[in-house]
């Protein structure tokens, strides 16, 4: 979203990512407290059939925290599905009204089955972030792919990765000096052909090519995979591990 509207104008903009591994774990944890379970639901809707406390015109939000101790995110949830279905009303003042007194278990799950594909759609998304902010590949290309679109060229050569991966050709393909009092030492990949590394997410592989900026990695699914050497590890086995046969066939 930044960068396509720092693109409007058809000039040079600069869209930067603030990425950290734990940053996912935070996400996780928002994410599992915001969508009820069958139990969440039921809770409300039976704590609805009782008199409200303290001889209240009936049920609040703030009620129903206190009488049931979870989380508020989860209760609003609960609520909106109980109006949208028209089995609970909630006036201007927040009072929750129940409009009806029986309701079955496959109703409940039922009312459920649409939050669970968005939940579903919502942990797809933090994995695919994580991908992108973790990914060696040109970031361009990895948005069209996620938007199901075909680039123009395999890279950009623009984004932080194609930059470089440009540097890096660059200084590849530019001779030598002929007096060079202090050559600069050649950076060197951190990992070879063979090695058996792991990624977060992803678990073990293998490791195909690599370089000082990239490095592509095999998996046990087939699948070809390319990484900013900071987020590739090697793997250690214990005495009883073996190293693992990696086939692949696409990336």
């Amino acid at each position: 979203q930044e960068a396509g509207r720092a693109g409007r104008d058809g000039q040079p903009a600069q869209c930067t990512l603030l990425y950290l591994r734990s940053d996912k774990a935070v996400q996780q944890f928002f994410l599992a407290g915001r969508y009820p379970s069958t139990e969440d639901l039921d809770a409300v809707f039976m704590a609805l059939r009782d008199p409200p406390p303290d001889a209240a015109d009936g049920w609040t939000l703030a009620a129903l925290q206190e009488r049931l101790e979870r989380p508020r995110g989860k209760l609003q949830v609960a609520l909106s599905l109980l109006r949208r279905q028209r089995i609970a009303t909630q006036d201007s003042r927040g009072v929750v009204q129940l409009q009806r007194r029986e309701l079955s278990p496959a109703e409940l799950r039922k009312l459920l089955a649409a939050y669970r594909d968005k939940r579903e759609l919502d942990r797809d998304t933090l994995e695919r972030m994580v991908f992108y902010a973790q990914t060696g590949q040109c970031r361009w290309q990895v948005l069209l792919d996620y938007l199901e679109q075909q680039a123009e060229a395999p890279r950009c050569r623009h984004c932080d990765n194609c930059l470089r991966l440009a540097q890096q050709e660059e200084a590849a393909s530019r001779p030598a000096a002929a007096e060079a009092p202090q050559p600069a030492a050649p950076v060197l990949a951190a990992f070879a052909e063979g090695d058996v590394v792991k990624v977060r997410r992803y678990g073990r592989g293998e490791v195909r090519s690599a370089s000082a900026l990239e490095v592509t990695v095999a998996f046990a699914d087939g699948s070809l995979r390319r990484f900013q050497p900071e987020f590739v590890e090697r793997y250690q086995f214990n005495s009883k591990q073996r190293p693992p046969a990696v086939h692949s066939t696409a990336i």
